[in-house]
């Protein structure tokens, strides 16, 4: 949590509110890693099972969401050439291929180690892309928020010494 705040604290733009929504979102990833720990015994440890059970449950309520909490609606309607479009569907298909991949290399993990062994190296994940991305892409940013980033990387490896 320091070497979150720490870079956070380090940000050329720094928000309270972007800070806010950080912090939630950590919590809810956490709640998730969590959940799929327990539920996994209900479908027999089985995280294929579990990742159909999910994504026909997306597949199921997030149009609903959408339609009721957003104006996308609006957006489609306006934007309907884009579906026309091979690109879109081609992105659109890598994109949901890759977080499939992704969703399964998440739920093996907290099956075989555990949920805050999955949030830890996500945490570590998420530093070292910062930091590759600060390198590439030449943003701006600070000491502290170097410091910050560092710092989570560092407590990262110190828990896979221990654990």
């Amino acid at each position: 949590i320091i070497g979150y705040l720490m870079g956070c604290d380090g940000e050329v733009r720094f928000e309270w509110l972007g800070v806010t929504f950080g912090v939630l979102s950590s919590v809810f990833v956490a709640l998730n890693a969590i959940y799929v720990k327990k539920i996994l015994p209900v479908v027999d440890d089985n995280s294929e099972k579990l990742m159909i059970y999910n994504n026909m449950n997306a597949v199921l309520l997030l149009p609903i969401f959408i339609v009721l909490f957003t104006d996308e609606v609006i957006e489609i309607s306006v934007s309907q050439y884009a579906f026309m479009q091979s690109t879109f569907w081609g992105i659109t298909i890598i994109a949901g291929i890759f977080g499939f991949l992704i969703n399964f290399a998440s739920y093996i993990q907290i099956k075989f180690t555990s949920p805050l062994t999955h949030n830890v190296s996500g945490t570590a994940k998420a530093a070292a892309q910062t930091v590759i991305a600060l390198y590439v892409f030449q943003n701006p940013t600070t000491t502290t928020g170097l410091v910050g980033c560092g710092l989570v990387i560092l407590a990262s490896f110190a828990y896979s010494r221990v654990r």
